[in-house]
């Protein structure tokens, strides 16, 4: 379940879509919310790597399917991803 890199117009599009977007300095390390004051963003810092940012729902989803979903049942995988999301919300 990717999260593709986004160049500059993908990333400008994505903030006026009312994305919340996340830069990384370089390949590897740690990936960063951009600020609501918008101080840090594609257009002052292009050469940083931008993406959209994952829902906590979908990081806790895709992480129970990583890490637990071993040979079970589609339904029942989805049902337990969901009910993981729904915990990740509160």
């Amino acid at each position: 379940m990717s999260n593709p890199i986004l160049n500059r117009n993908e990333s400008l599009k994505a903030i006026m879509e009312g994305h919340t977007l996340e830069c990384q300095v370089k390949e590897g390390e740690k990936w960063h919310t951009m600020r609501e004051s918008g101080d840090v963003n594609p257009i002052s810092h292009p050469h940083l790597r931008w993406r959209i940012k994952k829902p906590d729902w979908v990081i806790a989803y895709e992480s129970w399917i990583e890490n637990e979903a071993y040979d079970v049942d589609p339904e029942d995988g989805f049902k337990a991803g969901y009910e993981a999301g729904l915990r990740a919300q509160k």
